[in-house]
């Protein structure tokens, strides 16, 4: 699975605390392809804690050639090309932007590879 969809699902992990919904959205490039990304979680994590989660990834897209902005917002922006719910037992969900028509499969296939639900035009 590539490192974006990894770094989106931990998101989704992080433990139980204070705010309900939350949601990490990623804007750049990476390897020289426009990025957008988000990672939403229903679960009540501090504003804080979500936010040091939420960008202390971006050192790892720049080692990967990327330039990415991460930033927390109450909820990923509507509408998606398409989403993952679910994968891996989390309960996010994970919304794709500017996929291209094969990458939206691949992300696909991984999505079912992790036991998560597909949301075709989320």
């Amino acid at each position: 699975m590539p490192l974006l969809p990894l770094i989106l699902l931990a998101l989704a992990l992080l433990a139980p605390a204070a705010q309900a919904k939350s949601a990490c959205v990623f804007e750049g490039t990476l390897q020289g392809k426009p990025i957008k990304d988000c990672s939403e979680i229903d679960l009540p994590v501090p504003v804080a804690e979500y936010r040091l989660q939420c960008e202390k990834h971006v050192d790892a897209f720049k080692r990967l050639g990327g330039e990415i902005r991460a930033y927390v917002a109450p909820a990923c922006p509507k509408p998606a090309l398409a989403g993952c719910k679910g994968a891996m037992g989390t309960p996010g969900t994970v919304y794709y932007y500017l996929a291209s028509p094969t990458e939206l499969a691949n992300k696909q296939a991984a999505c079912a590879k992790y036991g998560g639900s597909w949301l075709s035009g989320s």
